[in-house]
């Protein structure tokens, strides 16, 4: 996904569709934003937004996936 915080709805679905095949082809591998890949500064166990080094991609992924990769409203650009 370009940008940090809204996108149009053909970028949320071709984000599903390549979640969807990647998911397909590596069962089991974790799916994350790059901000979830920034380091546990506090060693709590938790990245959280004070910690994070990115804010891409703007929306919280494990949500994103809880709710069935659909676009989240908030995040999806007028058409």
């Amino acid at each position: 996904m370009v940008g940090t915080d809204q996108y149009s709805t053909a970028q949320w679905g071709a984000l599903a569709s390549l979640v969807k095949a990647l998911l397909a082809k590596y069962p089991g591998v974790p799916v994350v934003g790059h901000r979830d890949l920034s380091p546990d500064l506090n060693g709590d166990g938790t990245v959280e937004p004070s910690e994070w080094t990115k804010t891409c991609p703007g929306f919280t992924v494990a949500a994103w996936l809880a709710a069935g990769m659909k676009p989240q409203a908030k995040n999806t650009l007028a058409s």
